[in-house]
């Protein structure tokens, strides 16, 4: 078997002192995550953790990035793919549910949006994840109110806040069933869009 070279096994401990932080964001908030339990339980020492990130900052805004990519990629596809496609509200059901069953990572995305009413400097770097996914989520409903022949009864940004923030929402309140309160949770903001494509033509709620 090979031997790792040094940058693999570098970014090797990366990965895994990001993936303990993960979890230890997602218990415990930024403000209570502890660097110590973060570096013990990826199996390294607090120098290994300093030897890598300059502190708990650093490690969140990597963690960001990472979400970011995920999330962005995956909206951008469902926009080439299923826009104005007779699955749509199914597919949107779906991304939402993955999106609220994810946990840590749906745990995360709501300490990251709290982080950001906390701290400024992260709030930056927060709007700038914020701006990928609303532009994602609003393509596909701006395509989708096209195809009905109708005008969104809102701003597209002022919906794609809303439908983002009653996902989080949803994380926050899931008990029981985790699978089937996700699915649950996701056909409740798919049937809110479906609900306000429904609405005459000139009328909002």
């Amino acid at each position: 078997m090979n031997r790792l070279t040094r940058e693999q096994s570098r970014d090797l401990t990366q990965q895994k002192l990001r993936q303990a932080a993960l979890s230890e964001f997602a218990a415990n908030g930024f403000a209570g995550a502890s660097i110590d339990r973060i570096a013990e339980t990826a199996g390294f020492s607090r120098g290994a953790f300093y030897a890598n990130y300059k502190g708990k900052h650093e490690i969140l805004l990597e963690l960001l990035r990472e979400l970011s990519e995920r999330e962005v990629g995956r909206w951008r596809l469902l926009v080439e793919e299923h826009a104005g496609q007779a699955d749509f509200f199914q597919v949107i059901a779906e991304r939402f549910a993955a999106l609220i069953d994810e946990t840590p990572w749906g745990l995360f995305a709501v300490e990251v949006r709290l982080q950001a009413r906390r701290d400024t400097q992260f709030a930056s770097e927060y709007q700038h994840y914020l701006s990928g996914i609303s532009s994602s989520i609003g393509e596909l409903i701006a395509v989708n109110f096209e195809k009905a022949g109708k005008r969104p009864p809102a701003d597209l940004e002022q919906m794609t806040h809303a439908f983002h923030s009653l996902a989080l929402g949803l994380v926050l309140s899931m008990d029981g069933s985790r699978t089937r309160d996700a699915r649950a949770a996701g056909l409740i903001v798919a049937h809110f869009l479906q609900g306000l494509l429904l609405l005459p033509a000139g009328e909002s709620p």
